[in-house]
């Protein structure tokens, strides 16, 4: 048994994913809701379960000695908040160089209520031809759920629908930290 396992039965979590994600060498895995800073130690977890290493993005005043060295370690990329516009780019280059690469981003960008997710990760998803992996930590029944993959089609509406329809019976960890995105 896995460390990561071990500690997933031991917080009395379990993963469950609804296809073999290990046939994807590069894919963009969204998470969401993501209310809470416990959210990437679950999540994170719960890839190494399923064997995925994967990227995520992170403040970059998170960047310093010693954690920094950690960060990076566990996959991290770091974020400039305040001048984000070129990231999608950056990134896009990163998956286009490598041969297997995962991106983990949660739409909302925040922690935070937020009415309006960010579509960077669809754009990227787009530009790069891989597929998006929807993904969701429900707190309620202690559950990781990885649901199937999807190419985006160009209709960011029609394509996040049923992943947004899920999420209305996703419980977060913290409920007033979440609502689903408007139109």
């Amino acid at each position: 048994m896995s460390l990561a396992n071990l500690l997933l039965r031991i917080i009395g979590w379990r993963v469950v994913t609804d296809e073999d994600i290990s046939k994807y060498d590069k894919a963009v895995l969204i998470m969401s809701p993501h209310t809470s800073n416990n959210d990437f130690i679950i999540g994170w977890l719960a890839l190494k379960k399923l064997n995925v290493k994967a990227k995520f993005l992170i403040k970059k005043e998170l960047f310093f000695s010693p954690l920094s060295v950690i960060l990076k370690s566990l996959g991290a990329l770091p974020v400039d908040r305040k001048n984000p516009k070129n990231l999608p780019i950056e990134l896009i280059n990163i998956i286009d160089k490598s041969s297997n690469m995962w991106l983990i981003i949660t739409p909302e960008g925040t922690r935070k209520p937020a009415y309006h997710w960010k579509k960077g990760f669809y754009y990227i998803a787009q530009k790069t031809d891989i597929p998006i992996i929807p993904s969701f930590l429900d707190y309620d029944k202690k559950v990781a759920h990885v649901l199937p993959a999807f190419h985006p089609t160009g209709d960011y509406d029609k394509d996040m629908l049923p992943f947004i329809e899920i999420l209305k019976d996703v419980i977060p960890k913290n409920k007033d930290n979440f609502v689903l995105p408007k139109k």
